[in-house]
């Protein structure tokens, strides 16, 4: 229960790292109503370095907003569910950022100019969003993720590039034209 939660959050507004993993207090369910107050709640804990609420929430029934713009300290989060909107806001207040991953079963996933804006604006070194679609041009669409942001160091996208190569090539040659874009977009990283 949110109560439950929130007797054991308040006192906590040192805490540097935030991991929910209760799959019974979802963010969509009877819970709802208490979005708003967790948001707030999160929101002033300075200090958060990680927050994990992936299998919690809903993302979107969060208020993106008043929860991560007082987590200056923010150096990695774990969503599900983030659209354009909510990557707009990580872009904006999470200036530390350096591990995103988003997980997305809704259908309605995030956009790659979403994740590119989210990767310009932070030091994001590590990428996991393996629902991110890919337009039409798999191998251009991997290179203007690589290029966007000069720190990135892992990469974890979904099969929907190699896809867009492989009807042309075999898998082994699809794979390796990743590779080969990754390398060259990423400079040798």
């Amino acid at each position: 229960r949110f109560s439950d939660l929130k007797e054991i959050l308040n006192n906590k507004m040192r805490l540097k790292k935030l991991v929910i993993t209760n799959p019974e207090f979802r963010g969509d369910d009877e819970d709802f109503c208490y979005t708003q107050e967790f948001s707030a709640l999160v929101g002033k804990m300075q200090n958060l370095e990680t927050l994990d609420i992936l299998w919690c929430f809903n993302f979107r029934t969060l208020d993106a907003e008043m929860l991560l713009s007082g987590l200056k300290s923010l150096r990695s989060l774990r969503i599900g569910n983030a659209n354009d909107e909510t990557l707009k806001v990580i872009s904006k207040h999470c200036s530390k950022l350096r591990n995103l991953e988003i997980m997305d079963d809704s259908g309605e996933s995030a956009t790659l100019n979403g994740i590119i804006t989210v990767i310009r604006s932070c030091p994001i070194e590590y990428l996991h969003a393996p629902d991110l679609p890919s337009s039409e041009r798999g191998l251009e669409d991997l290179k203007r993720v690589c290029k966007a942001n000069e720190v990135l160091k892992e990469l974890t996208v979904c099969s929907y590039f190699m896809e867009k190569v492989k009807p042309f090539v075999s898998e082994d040659a699809a794979r390796q034209a990743m590779m080969d874009a990754v390398a060259e977009a990423g400079k040798g990283r």
